[in-house]
Protein backbone atom coordinates (compact mmCIF):
# COMPACT_ATOMS: atom_id res chain seq x y z
CA UNK A 1 0.00 0.00 0.00
CA UNK A 2 2.92 2.34 0.55
CA UNK A 3 3.31 2.82 -3.20
CA UNK A 4 -0.16 3.74 -3.31
CA UNK A 5 -0.40 6.15 -0.49
CA UNK A 6 2.37 7.86 -2.01
CA UNK A 7 0.42 8.61 -5.39
CA UNK A 8 -2.53 9.48 -3.80
CA UNK A 9 -1.32 12.12 -1.45
CA UNK A 10 1.02 13.39 -4.29
CA UNK A 11 -1.59 14.18 -5.92
CA UNK A 12 -3.68 15.98 -3.38
CA UNK A 13 -0.79 18.09 -2.86
CA UNK A 14 -0.86 19.31 -6.12
CA UNK A 15 -4.20 20.59 -5.52
CA UNK A 16 -2.66 22.57 -2.37
CA UNK A 17 -4.02 20.79 0.53
CA UNK A 18 -1.76 18.70 2.38
CA UNK A 19 -2.94 15.61 3.67
CA UNK A 20 -2.03 13.89 7.48
CA UNK A 21 -2.73 10.48 5.94
CA UNK A 22 -4.58 8.83 3.14
CA UNK A 23 -7.46 6.02 2.89
CA UNK A 24 -6.64 2.40 4.65
CA UNK A 25 -9.87 0.48 4.16
CA UNK A 26 -9.97 -2.59 1.86
CA UNK A 27 -12.44 -4.12 -0.62
CA UNK A 28 -12.15 -7.04 -2.72
CA UNK A 29 -15.16 -6.33 -5.07
CA UNK A 30 -14.97 -6.44 -8.66
CA UNK A 31 -16.48 -7.34 -11.54
CA UNK A 32 -14.69 -7.83 -15.09
CA UNK A 33 -16.77 -6.28 -18.27
CA UNK A 34 -14.72 -4.41 -20.04
CA UNK A 35 -15.20 -1.52 -21.74
CA UNK A 36 -11.93 -0.77 -23.95
CA UNK A 37 -13.25 0.15 -26.74
CA UNK A 38 -13.72 3.50 -25.75
CA UNK A 39 -9.79 4.08 -25.85
CA UNK A 40 -7.55 5.21 -22.78
CA UNK A 41 -9.83 8.69 -21.82
CA UNK A 42 -7.87 9.67 -18.59
CA UNK A 43 -10.16 12.62 -18.48
CA UNK A 44 -13.00 12.91 -15.78
CA UNK A 45 -15.71 13.00 -18.85
CA UNK A 46 -13.83 10.10 -20.45
CA UNK A 47 -13.46 8.18 -16.89
CA UNK A 48 -17.30 8.54 -16.11
CA UNK A 49 -18.17 7.91 -20.14
CA UNK A 50 -16.33 4.38 -19.33
CA UNK A 51 -18.33 4.05 -15.93
CA UNK A 52 -21.73 4.47 -17.82
CA UNK A 53 -20.59 1.77 -20.57
CA UNK A 54 -20.02 -0.96 -17.76
CA UNK A 55 -23.33 0.12 -16.17
CA UNK A 56 -25.02 -1.03 -19.30
CA UNK A 57 -25.94 -4.78 -20.65
CA UNK A 58 -28.27 -5.21 -23.41
CA UNK A 59 -31.78 -6.74 -21.43
CA UNK A 60 -30.23 -6.17 -18.13
CA UNK A 61 -30.34 -3.87 -15.65
CA UNK A 62 -27.57 -2.74 -13.27
CA UNK A 63 -28.15 -3.51 -9.31
CA UNK A 64 -25.17 -1.72 -7.27
CA UNK A 65 -25.87 -2.03 -3.48
CA UNK A 66 -23.68 0.87 -1.85
CA UNK A 67 -22.91 0.60 1.21
CA UNK A 68 -22.01 3.48 3.72
CA UNK A 69 -20.44 4.23 7.00
CA UNK A 70 -20.09 7.76 8.47
CA UNK A 71 -18.42 9.18 11.65
CA UNK A 72 -18.81 12.54 13.21
CA UNK A 73 -16.84 12.92 16.04
CA UNK A 74 -17.66 9.97 18.52
CA UNK A 75 -20.97 9.33 16.60
CA UNK A 76 -21.36 6.38 13.84
CA UNK A 77 -23.90 6.05 11.15
CA UNK A 78 -24.47 3.70 8.11
CA UNK A 79 -26.30 3.92 5.08
CA UNK A 80 -27.50 0.67 2.81
CA UNK A 81 -28.65 1.89 -0.74
CA UNK A 82 -29.73 -0.99 -2.89
CA UNK A 83 -30.17 0.73 -6.48
CA UNK A 84 -31.71 -0.47 -9.62
CA UNK A 85 -30.17 1.64 -12.61
CA UNK A 86 -31.62 1.26 -16.29
CA UNK A 87 -29.14 3.39 -18.11
CA UNK A 88 -31.21 2.92 -22.11
CA UNK A 89 -33.65 4.23 -20.08
CA UNK A 90 -32.22 7.57 -18.21
CA UNK A 91 -33.93 5.78 -14.94
CA UNK A 92 -32.96 4.68 -11.46
CA UNK A 93 -34.78 3.26 -7.93
CA UNK A 94 -33.32 3.44 -4.91
CA UNK A 95 -34.55 1.40 -1.56
CA UNK A 96 -31.65 3.59 1.61
CA UNK A 97 -31.89 2.52 4.85
CA UNK A 98 -30.04 4.61 7.21
CA UNK A 99 -29.33 3.66 10.93
CA UNK A 100 -28.59 6.64 13.45
CA UNK A 101 -28.96 3.64 16.34
CA UNK A 102 -30.68 1.05 17.03
CA UNK A 103 -33.50 2.68 17.47
CA UNK A 104 -33.70 5.23 15.06
CA UNK A 105 -33.64 3.51 11.53
CA UNK A 106 -34.86 5.74 8.63
CA UNK A 107 -35.81 4.70 5.20
CA UNK A 108 -36.94 5.90 2.00
CA UNK A 109 -37.21 5.32 -1.55
CA UNK A 110 -36.21 7.01 -4.78
CA UNK A 111 -37.10 7.11 -8.19
CA UNK A 112 -35.05 9.00 -10.94
CA UNK A 113 -36.84 9.98 -14.56
CA UNK A 114 -34.13 11.69 -16.38
CA UNK A 115 -33.06 14.77 -14.57
CA UNK A 116 -36.05 14.29 -12.44
CA UNK A 117 -35.78 13.24 -8.59
CA UNK A 118 -38.29 11.74 -6.61
CA UNK A 119 -38.28 10.99 -2.96
CA UNK A 120 -40.66 9.68 -0.24
CA UNK A 121 -40.66 11.90 3.09
CA UNK A 122 -41.85 9.92 6.40
CA UNK A 123 -44.68 12.48 6.97
CA UNK A 124 -45.06 14.29 4.02
CA UNK A 125 -45.85 13.61 0.47
CA UNK A 126 -43.34 12.19 -2.16
CA UNK A 127 -41.19 15.43 -3.39
CA UNK A 128 -39.74 16.24 -6.65
CA UNK A 129 -36.23 18.20 -7.19
CA UNK A 130 -33.42 18.38 -9.96
CA UNK A 131 -31.58 14.87 -9.60
CA UNK A 132 -27.68 15.63 -8.20
CA UNK A 133 -24.92 15.85 -10.36
CA UNK A 134 -21.07 16.42 -8.91
CA UNK A 135 -17.54 15.88 -9.34
CA UNK A 136 -17.81 17.15 -13.15
CA UNK A 137 -20.47 14.37 -14.08
CA UNK A 138 -23.02 15.26 -16.17
CA UNK A 139 -25.50 12.05 -15.85
CA UNK A 140 -27.38 11.82 -12.30
CA UNK A 141 -26.77 7.49 -12.90
CA UNK A 142 -23.26 7.67 -12.95
CA UNK A 143 -23.27 10.74 -9.67
CA UNK A 144 -25.51 7.73 -7.90
CA UNK A 145 -22.02 5.83 -7.91
CA UNK A 146 -19.69 8.65 -7.10
CA UNK A 147 -21.91 9.22 -3.79
CA UNK A 148 -22.13 12.97 -3.45
CA UNK A 149 -21.95 14.18 -0.33
CA UNK A 150 -24.90 16.85 -0.93
CA UNK A 151 -26.66 18.88 -3.50
CA UNK A 152 -24.41 21.72 -2.51
CA UNK A 153 -21.37 20.06 -2.51
CA UNK A 154 -18.39 22.13 -4.18
CA UNK A 155 -15.23 20.93 -5.00
CA UNK A 156 -11.85 20.11 -7.00
CA UNK A 157 -11.61 16.35 -8.54
CA UNK A 158 -8.44 14.80 -10.37
CA UNK A 159 -8.02 11.97 -11.54
CA UNK A 160 -4.95 9.33 -10.91
CA UNK A 161 -4.77 6.46 -13.57
CA UNK A 162 -2.40 4.15 -12.50
CA UNK A 163 -2.87 3.87 -8.34
CA UNK A 164 -3.76 0.72 -6.65
CA UNK A 165 -5.84 0.02 -3.61
CA UNK A 166 -4.21 -2.89 -1.02
CA UNK A 167 -2.23 -4.05 -3.83
CA UNK A 168 -5.19 -4.27 -6.84
CA UNK A 169 -4.59 -1.90 -9.30
CA UNK A 170 -6.98 0.93 -9.62
CA UNK A 171 -7.90 4.33 -10.67
CA UNK A 172 -7.66 6.71 -7.85
CA UNK A 173 -10.29 9.82 -8.12
CA UNK A 174 -9.37 12.31 -5.73
CA UNK A 175 -11.65 15.57 -4.70
CA UNK A 176 -11.31 18.27 -2.30
CA UNK A 177 -14.54 20.22 -1.55
CA UNK A 178 -17.01 21.63 1.29
CA UNK A 179 -19.99 21.74 1.74
CA UNK A 180 -22.13 25.01 3.16
CA UNK A 181 -25.47 25.14 4.76
CA UNK A 182 -27.03 28.02 7.17
CA UNK A 183 -26.37 26.26 9.72
CA UNK A 184 -23.22 23.90 9.36
CA UNK A 185 -19.88 24.01 6.93
CA UNK A 186 -17.47 21.11 6.12
CA UNK A 187 -14.38 20.07 4.07
CA UNK A 188 -13.65 16.91 3.21
CA UNK A 189 -11.35 14.97 0.94
CA UNK A 190 -12.41 11.92 -0.97
CA UNK A 191 -10.73 9.14 -2.94
CA UNK A 192 -12.98 7.11 -5.26
CA UNK A 193 -10.57 3.68 -6.59
CA UNK A 194 -12.29 2.39 -9.55
CA UNK A 195 -11.68 -0.94 -11.43
CA UNK A 196 -9.29 -0.41 -14.48
CA UNK A 197 -10.89 -2.80 -16.38
CA UNK A 198 -14.46 -1.67 -15.89
CA UNK A 199 -14.03 1.83 -14.52
CA UNK A 200 -17.03 0.96 -11.32
CA UNK A 201 -16.07 1.44 -8.06
CA UNK A 202 -14.04 -0.45 -5.47
CA UNK A 203 -14.25 1.65 -2.58
CA UNK A 204 -14.19 5.11 -1.90
CA UNK A 205 -12.53 6.33 1.68
CA UNK A 206 -13.38 10.10 2.82
CA UNK A 207 -12.02 12.29 5.84
CA UNK A 208 -12.75 16.01 6.90
CA UNK A 209 -13.71 18.19 9.06
CA UNK A 210 -17.38 19.53 10.01
CA UNK A 211 -18.35 22.93 12.05
CA UNK A 212 -21.63 23.71 13.52
CA UNK A 213 -22.87 27.56 13.14
CA UNK A 214 -25.60 29.40 15.05
CA UNK A 215 -27.88 32.23 13.52
CA UNK A 216 -24.71 34.70 12.57
CA UNK A 217 -22.71 32.27 10.76
CA UNK A 218 -20.43 32.00 14.22
CA UNK A 219 -18.75 28.42 14.67
CA UNK A 220 -20.28 27.16 17.76
CA UNK A 221 -18.67 23.47 17.74
CA UNK A 222 -16.59 21.14 15.93
CA UNK A 223 -15.33 17.90 14.99
CA UNK A 224 -13.51 15.37 12.49
CA UNK A 225 -14.95 13.33 10.33
CA UNK A 226 -14.64 9.97 8.07
CA UNK A 227 -16.28 7.96 5.51
CA UNK A 228 -16.21 4.80 3.79
CA UNK A 229 -18.14 3.32 1.35
CA UNK A 230 -18.03 -0.19 -0.01
CA UNK A 231 -19.55 -1.46 -3.63
CA UNK A 232 -21.45 -4.11 -5.00
CA UNK A 233 -22.23 -4.86 -8.83
CA UNK A 234 -24.78 -7.47 -9.81
CA UNK A 235 -26.88 -7.70 -12.86
CA UNK A 236 -30.75 -8.52 -13.09
CA UNK A 237 -32.75 -9.54 -16.28
CA UNK A 238 -34.93 -6.11 -17.64
CA UNK A 239 -38.16 -8.20 -17.68
CA UNK A 240 -38.19 -9.58 -14.10
CA UNK A 241 -39.44 -6.11 -13.01
CA UNK A 242 -42.80 -4.75 -12.99
CA UNK A 243 -43.92 -2.41 -15.64
CA UNK A 244 -44.37 0.60 -12.66
CA UNK A 245 -40.98 -0.34 -10.65
CA UNK A 246 -39.27 3.04 -12.08
CA UNK A 247 -42.28 5.01 -12.47
CA UNK A 248 -42.69 8.40 -9.55
CA UNK A 249 -46.95 6.96 -8.99
CA UNK A 250 -45.28 3.64 -7.91
CA UNK A 251 -43.83 5.55 -4.47
CA UNK A 252 -46.96 8.10 -4.14
CA UNK A 253 -45.59 11.16 -6.27
CA UNK A 254 -48.38 13.14 -7.96
CA UNK A 255 -47.32 15.76 -10.55
CA UNK A 256 -48.44 19.53 -9.96
CA UNK A 257 -50.32 20.79 -13.49
CA UNK A 258 -49.69 24.85 -12.68
CA UNK A 259 -52.09 25.24 -16.04
CA UNK A 260 -54.95 23.45 -14.55
CA UNK A 261 -54.20 25.09 -10.63
CA UNK A 262 -54.00 28.89 -12.44
CA UNK A 263 -57.20 28.38 -14.92
CA UNK A 264 -59.54 26.99 -12.13
CA UNK A 265 -62.58 28.74 -12.23
CA UNK A 266 -62.79 30.84 -8.78
CA UNK A 267 -65.67 33.42 -8.81
CA UNK A 268 -64.36 35.76 -6.23
CA UNK A 269 -60.91 36.66 -8.19
CA UNK A 270 -59.89 36.88 -11.69
CA UNK A 271 -56.01 35.61 -12.18
CA UNK A 272 -53.69 36.67 -14.49
CA UNK A 273 -51.23 34.53 -16.71
CA UNK A 274 -49.03 35.01 -19.73
CA UNK A 275 -50.46 31.52 -21.27
CA UNK A 276 -48.48 28.40 -20.76
CA UNK A 277 -45.65 29.92 -22.28
CA UNK A 278 -44.17 32.83 -23.87
CA UNK A 279 -41.80 34.87 -25.69
CA UNK A 280 -41.23 38.23 -24.58
CA UNK A 281 -39.55 40.86 -26.51
CA UNK A 282 -35.38 41.15 -25.37
CA UNK A 283 -35.99 38.13 -23.31
CA UNK A 284 -35.18 34.37 -23.36
CA UNK A 285 -38.50 32.00 -23.93
CA UNK A 286 -40.07 30.86 -20.64
CA UNK A 287 -42.43 28.64 -19.50
CA UNK A 288 -45.16 28.17 -16.93
CA UNK A 289 -43.47 26.62 -13.95
CA UNK A 290 -45.47 27.14 -11.12
CA UNK A 291 -48.96 28.48 -9.24
CA UNK A 292 -48.84 28.43 -6.30
CA UNK A 293 -52.69 29.56 -4.45
CA UNK A 294 -53.83 30.79 -1.38
CA UNK A 295 -57.26 29.74 -0.33
CA UNK A 296 -59.44 29.67 2.37
CA UNK A 297 -57.63 29.82 5.60
CA UNK A 298 -54.32 29.09 4.17
CA UNK A 299 -54.41 33.02 2.99
CA UNK A 300 -51.19 34.48 3.73
CA UNK A 301 -50.09 37.53 5.80
CA UNK A 302 -49.68 39.62 2.56
CA UNK A 303 -53.15 38.33 1.26
CA UNK A 304 -52.07 38.01 -2.43
CA UNK A 305 -54.19 34.84 -4.14
CA UNK A 306 -51.93 33.59 -6.38
CA UNK A 307 -48.12 33.61 -7.13
CA UNK A 308 -46.90 32.50 -11.09
CA UNK A 309 -43.67 31.62 -11.83
CA UNK A 310 -42.40 31.35 -15.13
CA UNK A 311 -38.78 29.17 -15.50
CA UNK A 312 -37.06 28.91 -18.77
CA UNK A 313 -38.48 26.63 -21.57
CA UNK A 314 -35.55 23.91 -21.77
CA UNK A 315 -34.84 23.87 -18.20
CA UNK A 316 -37.32 22.85 -15.64
CA UNK A 317 -35.32 23.43 -12.60
CA UNK A 318 -34.28 26.53 -13.56
CA UNK A 319 -34.00 29.95 -11.75
CA UNK A 320 -37.65 31.88 -11.63
CA UNK A 321 -37.32 34.27 -14.76
CA UNK A 322 -40.64 36.12 -13.89
CA UNK A 323 -42.69 36.14 -10.98
CA UNK A 324 -46.68 37.34 -10.97
CA UNK A 325 -48.10 38.10 -7.82
CA UNK A 326 -51.21 38.92 -7.34
CA UNK A 327 -53.98 40.28 -5.31
CA UNK A 328 -57.33 40.61 -5.35
CA UNK A 329 -57.93 44.63 -5.37
CA UNK A 330 -59.98 44.59 -1.77
CA UNK A 331 -57.13 42.42 -0.09
CA UNK A 332 -54.52 44.63 -1.61
CA UNK A 333 -55.88 48.24 -0.03
CA UNK A 334 -56.21 46.30 2.98
CA UNK A 335 -52.13 44.95 2.54
CA UNK A 336 -51.26 48.14 1.17
CA UNK A 337 -52.99 50.46 4.35
CA UNK A 338 -50.86 47.50 6.34
CA UNK A 339 -47.64 49.28 4.57
CA UNK A 340 -47.36 46.64 1.46
CA UNK A 341 -45.00 47.90 -1.03
CA UNK A 342 -44.54 47.23 -4.61
CA UNK A 343 -41.09 48.38 -3.66
CA UNK A 344 -39.37 49.10 -0.79
CA UNK A 345 -39.34 53.32 -0.13
CA UNK A 346 -35.98 54.58 -1.71
CA UNK A 347 -35.27 58.15 -2.72
CA UNK A 348 -33.54 56.62 -5.84
CA UNK A 349 -36.20 54.75 -7.39
CA UNK A 350 -38.63 56.64 -10.37
CA UNK A 351 -42.06 55.37 -10.67
CA UNK A 352 -43.42 56.11 -14.00
CA UNK A 353 -47.16 55.83 -13.97
CA UNK A 354 -49.00 53.95 -17.66
CA UNK A 355 -52.48 52.66 -18.44
CA UNK A 356 -51.70 49.88 -20.75
CA UNK A 357 -54.69 47.88 -22.56
CA UNK A 358 -57.48 49.71 -20.15
CA UNK A 359 -55.13 48.84 -17.45
CA UNK A 360 -53.42 51.31 -14.40
CA UNK A 361 -49.48 50.01 -14.59
CA UNK A 362 -47.01 51.63 -11.84
CA UNK A 363 -43.91 51.32 -13.42
CA UNK A 364 -40.82 50.88 -11.02
CA UNK A 365 -37.10 51.88 -12.28
CA UNK A 366 -34.87 50.43 -9.39
CA UNK A 367 -31.50 49.56 -8.35
CA UNK A 368 -30.60 45.82 -6.80
CA UNK A 369 -28.46 45.56 -3.70
CA UNK A 370 -25.23 45.26 -5.87
CA UNK A 371 -25.56 48.35 -7.60
CA UNK A 372 -27.66 50.51 -4.50
CA UNK A 373 -25.38 51.20 -1.61
CA UNK A 374 -28.23 52.80 0.73
CA UNK A 375 -25.54 53.77 3.45
CA UNK A 376 -23.92 55.88 0.92
CA UNK A 377 -26.93 58.17 0.41
CA UNK A 378 -25.58 58.66 -3.07
CA UNK A 379 -27.85 57.66 -5.80
CA UNK A 380 -26.32 55.84 -8.47
CA UNK A 381 -25.23 57.21 -12.13
CA UNK A 382 -25.88 54.07 -13.72
CA UNK A 383 -29.16 52.89 -15.41
CA UNK A 384 -31.84 51.13 -13.19
CA UNK A 385 -31.12 47.34 -13.16
CA UNK A 386 -34.47 46.49 -11.49
CA UNK A 387 -37.90 46.92 -12.83
CA UNK A 388 -40.88 46.15 -11.31
CA UNK A 389 -44.83 46.94 -12.66
CA UNK A 390 -48.03 47.07 -10.30
CA UNK A 391 -50.98 46.27 -12.39
CA UNK A 392 -54.59 47.61 -11.32
CA UNK A 393 -57.40 45.93 -13.13
CA UNK A 394 -61.19 46.06 -12.01
CA UNK A 395 -60.64 43.69 -9.61
CA UNK A 396 -57.16 42.54 -9.02
CA UNK A 397 -53.82 43.82 -8.69
CA UNK A 398 -50.91 42.35 -9.94
CA UNK A 399 -46.92 42.77 -8.97
CA UNK A 400 -44.90 42.03 -12.32
CA UNK A 401 -41.04 40.67 -11.40
CA UNK A 402 -38.05 39.41 -12.11
CA UNK A 403 -35.94 38.21 -9.69
CA UNK A 404 -33.06 36.83 -12.06
CA UNK A 405 -30.26 40.20 -12.27
CA UNK A 406 -30.61 40.56 -15.96
CA UNK A 407 -33.73 38.50 -17.63
CA UNK A 408 -36.77 40.45 -18.15
CA UNK A 409 -35.35 43.35 -16.39
CA UNK A 410 -35.47 46.33 -18.73
CA UNK A 411 -38.66 48.49 -19.15
CA UNK A 412 -39.78 47.19 -22.37
CA UNK A 413 -39.49 43.44 -21.12
CA UNK A 414 -41.75 44.21 -18.43
CA UNK A 415 -43.74 46.45 -20.26
CA UNK A 416 -44.34 43.39 -23.03
CA UNK A 417 -44.86 41.33 -19.76
CA UNK A 418 -48.06 44.09 -19.03
CA UNK A 419 -49.40 43.94 -22.22
CA UNK A 420 -49.28 40.13 -23.07
CA UNK A 421 -51.24 39.44 -19.77
CA UNK A 422 -55.00 38.04 -20.35
CA UNK A 423 -57.40 36.08 -17.50
CA UNK A 424 -56.87 33.22 -16.66
CA UNK A 425 -60.03 31.85 -15.27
Amino acid sequence: MVISRLRVCAALFVLTILLTGCATARSDARIRTPAQELGWQPALAGVYARMATSMSRPGEIYQPTISIIETQGEFTFTTRVRASINVANSSARGEMEAVFSPENVKRTTWIITGRRYHQTLEYDPTFLREATTCRGASDPLVSILIACRGENEQGVTTTLMDADYHGQPAIAMLTLGGVSSPTSRSSFTDTLFLDPETYLPIAQEGSGRIESLDADGNVTGSGETGRLILYEHNFKPADSYAAYHFDPASIGFVDDDPVAAITKPRPDVTLYWIGADAAIKGAPPVALRGALLAEGNSRPTERYRAIVSYRPVANEFGPTLLELKQWRLDDWRIAEADGLRAWPPDVCVVKEELEVEGMAVVLYHAYSDRRRNLASGVCPTAPPDRYVALVTTASSVIRIAAPEPEAFNSREAILDVVESLIPAN
